[in-house]
């Protein structure tokens, strides 16, 4: 029986070069154009909120009650995220839906209908 050998991953795919320098090229394009608005979109895992035990330790003058165990969450949030790249605007979004789509897709709709005036 003979070790199985192992081999070091490559660092990137022999195309990355390539899809690099077209996405440096779109972004120098969109740059200069003043007609485009440039927005970054994203979002991070999934925040449980609720009256839950961290460690024994907490912020105030009082104990806080917290379950130890069976934790069932008021809600479950999921926050994302629209910058406004040329005007450096963060927005931050919290929203309860399940599906990812519809969350980014009222993010948006929300976002515009706020900020739609300073452009």
């Amino acid at each position: 029986m003979r070790r199985v050998r192992k081999t070091v991953p490559q660092k990137t795919c022999p195309e990355a070069n390539t899809i690099f320098g077209n996405r440096q090229k779109v972004h120098a394009q969109a740059a200069r154009d003043l007609e485009t608005l440039r927005i970054s979109f994203d979002t991070k895992a999934k925040m449980k909120v609720g009256a839950f035990s961290r460690g024994g330790v907490g912020c105030g003058q009082q104990p806080v009650a917290a379950s130890d165990h069976d934790m069932h969450p008021e809600a479950i949030l999921l926050p994302g995220g629209i910058l406004e790249v040329d005007a450096g605007q963060l927005n931050l979004i919290f929203g309860t839906s399940r599906d990812m789509s519809d969350f980014v897709a009222d993010c948006l709709q929300q976002w515009w209908t706020e900020r739609q005036v300073a452009y």
